[in-house]
């Protein structure tokens, strides 16, 4: 894998919020130690296939901070040691006020974490309880001090906006508290009721915000925030200057793999795993195995002067799940004595049995991924780079042979440069050729708008950019 990012799933939390539909739960102690020593054998389990180097940890639940700090400590000790982590690596943990201490700051830094996310939500009380939240709003405030203390530089808080009861007011007084404390990273959402979360069954007694408001408090977060420094790279996420979230930049850019470890985590990784005949493959001798289990090309055989021509139909990538039973998850991992010499071995069982809604994501689905997910930027999409898709995802063919260098043909597309003003080359790419009638369409109604390479979204684009998406999904 190139350039890998790590997702790691705490579960545990003190109380589910009454808005919360994570796959979350509070345990006791003993079950605690018993899943973290089950997730540092996944951690060994899908060392062995990842060499490159990973640049962002996201640890992630649940509320990781309601576990003791020597398991956090643990399981990044567990990934250093069977993982390339970079040096400049961004280790983000999620916090929630009322579960950290000052030992859990202090094991945070040193460990190497250097970047903290705080769920706060409201700077009102009477908001916190409605949500079902365990802290107060001078709990937050201690939680924020303690780790500027432990010398902190990167820091997000979420504020959430539509929640029951609130009113433009009391949202605008919880941004401008915020914003006094000047974290380097807001995140800003609107409540959803999702099902099966007590909002759901209580929303008909509910004191719900109407759509007016909802979009007047939508509207105040982008004044509020750019007006106070904070730039908006993403549709819920605004950043100091060169403090925007390397992992979560990285869930909008389909040519960047993650790994999710732990319960219900996600995962997409490109692999190239098609053998089809959209791919024609030349080495000069029949020495290609494929391992429809494993889903890559068996690494034992040398592969030289490969040439590969993907096709729409050719599967580049998958997206796949983690199990969500906790007690399913233990027993799997703890069925191998020696997880790390089985996987070694090739030994993809207990993998098959973690992973779950399995999503082949042909070269088609990519290009539609692209574009949608790209547009959730700000910066939206780079034509160019739509260019060189072909070659960027071929490029993954690479890591089938590791002692051997490949060749790989270059794609022979052409290199559309959209630096003029009139963009006339625009609809000589592959961009316009595949998605012309959606992009001429919400270009004329002032929704998209086409700027030297880049192709993003206006601000009232932004507003509806579910149907947008939904319109380069069907194309």
């Amino acid at each position: 894998m190139k350039d890998l990012g790590i997702y790691i799933h705490i579960p545990f939390c003190v109380k589910k919020c009454r808005y919360c539909d994570f796959l979350s739960f509070n345990k006791d102690d003993n079950m605690k130690k018993a899943y973290i020593e089950a997730l540092k054998k996944e951690i060994q389990l899908y060392s062995v296939d990842n060499s490159e180097g990973v640049s962002s940890i996201y640890i992630g639940g649940g509320t990781p901070s309601c576990v003791d700090g020597i398991y956090i400590e643990e399981i990044l000790n567990e990934v250093r040691t069977h993982f390339n982590v970079l040096e400049d690596v961004e280790i983000t943990i999620e916090v929630n006020p009322g579960t950290v201490t000052k030992d859990k700051v202090s094991a945070y830094k040193r460990v190497g974490i250097n970047r903290i996310s705080i769920g706060l939500q409201s700077t009102h009380n009477d908001e916190l309880k409605m949500l079902g939240r365990i802290h107060n709003y001078e709990e937050f405030l201690e939680t924020y001090r303690m780790f500027r203390a432990e010398s902190f530089d990167n820091i997000s808080v979420d504020v959430m906006s539509a929640i029951p009861n609130q009113t433009v007011e009391s949202y605008r007084e919880t941004l401008n508290r915020i914003i006094q404390l000047k974290p380097e990273h807001i995140s800003s959402y609107s409540l959803i009721i999702e099902e099966n979360t007590p909002f759901y069954k209580e929303q008909d007694s509910l004191k719900l915000v109407d759509e007016d408001t909802e979009r007047q408090m939508y509207y105040m977060t982008k004044e509020i925030l750019e007006n106070s420094g904070y730039k908006r790279y993403e549709i819920s996420n605004y950043a100091m200057e060169g403090k925007e979230s390397r992992h979560n930049n990285r869930y909008w850019d389909v040519t960047k793999s993650y790994l999710g470890l732990g319960l219900g985590a996600s995962s997409y990784v490109i692999n190239m795993v098609d053998t089809k005949e959209n791919y024609t493959i030349n080495t000069g001798q029949n020495n290609i195995q494929y391992n429809k289990i494993n889903n890559v090309f068996s690494s034992k055989y040398k592969i030289k002067n490969i040439f590969i021509e993907l096709m729409d139909d050719s599967i580049v990538a998958k997206r796949f799940n983690k199990i969500n039973n906790i007690n399913e998850y233990i027993a799997i991992l703890n069925s191998q004595e020696d997880i790390l010499s089985g996987a070694k071995r090739g030994s993809v069982s207990l993998r098959q049995k973690l992973e779950c809604d399995v999503d082949l994501i042909t070269f088609s689905m990519l290009k539609e991924e692209y574009m949608f997910l790209g547009l959730r930027r700000i910066e939206g999409v780079s034509i160019s780079k739509f260019e060189k898709l072909h070659n960027i995802i071929s490029s993954y063919a690479k890591e089938f042979n590791t002692k051997d260098e490949s060749t790989i043909t270059s794609y022979k597309g052409e290199n559309i440069s959209c630096d003029n003003e009139e963009n006339t080359l625009f609809k000589e790419s592959n961009m316009y050729n595949t998605y012309g009638t959606v992009i001429d369409k919400y270009i004329n109604m002032g929704l998209l708008v086409v700027e030297g390479d880049r192709m993003y979204l206006s601000d009232e684009g932004i507003d509806v950019c579910n149907t947008i998406f939904v319109d380069f999904i069907n194309e």
